[in-house]
C-alpha cells in the first residue's frame, strides 16, 4: 500500500511560514480607542511654579520660552487650528531637536 503525503494548496506553496504567520497576526483580537477630546488649560503658570519651588526663581525664567512652546503647540494640537496632521509634525520636531514649531 502507498502511503498518501498531505499535499499543500498553490497558496500555501507560493506563501512561506511568515505569511502565515502573518495572516494568524491579522486575524487576532481588535481594540477599540476611544478618541480623547482636550480642553484648553494653562501649563506655563503651574509648571513654572514648581520649577521655582524645585530648583530656582531663575530656572524658572529661564524654561519660560520653551513652556510657552510647549503650550502653543498643546493648543494647536487641541483647537486643530493648523491640521491635526501638521501640528504632530511639529511636535515631533520639538520633541527631536530639530527646531522649533
Amino acid at each position: 500500500m502507498a502511503h498518501s503525503m498531505p499535499t499543500r494548496s498553490r497558496r500555501d506553496a507560493m506563501e512561506g511560514p511568515a505569511d502565515r504567520s502573518s495572516m494568524r497576526a491579522l486575524t487576532g483580537p481588535v481594540l477599540a480607542v476611544q478618541g480623547k477630546k482636550g480642553s484648553d488649560v494653562d501649563l506655563v503658570k503651574p509648571v513654572k511654579r514648581y520649577l521655582a519651588r524645585i530648583y530656582s526663581e531663575a530656572e524658572a525664567e529661564a524654561c519660560a520660552d520653551d513652556l510657552e512652546a510647549v503650550q502653543r503647540l498643546r493648543e494647536a494640537v487641541v483647537r486643530g487650528k493648523e491640521g491635526a496632521l501638521k501640528a504632530r509634525n511639529d511636535l515631533e520636531k520639538c520633541v527631536r531637536g530639530d527646531g522649533r514649531a
